[in-house]
């Protein structure tokens, strides 16, 4: 796995999970409990939205918001 490799991980069981579209690398997450939604921002002003499907904390891939214009999208 490198910086541009989304990973979640419940470490009790020790089972990770990669997902994602990776343009570049990932600067920022940012995750919203109420819609339980994570956006990546990536090095090169790219961002992607993905939603959370089940209790095993899975994501998959809901719009890709392409390139915003900004340099970098970094917190």
């Amino acid at each position: 796995r490198n910086k541009s490799t989304l990973v979640i991980e419940d470490i009790t069981v020790n089972k990770p999970i990669s997902f994602g579209i990776n343009y570049d690398l990932v600067f920022t997450l940012l995750y919203d409990q109420i819609t339980e939604t994570l956006f990546a921002g990536h090095a090169n002003g790219h961002a992607v939205q993905y939603q959370k499907k089940n209790e095993l904390n899975e994501f998959t891939f809901l719009k890709d918001y392409g390139k915003l214009g900004l340099e970098r999208i970094k917190t």
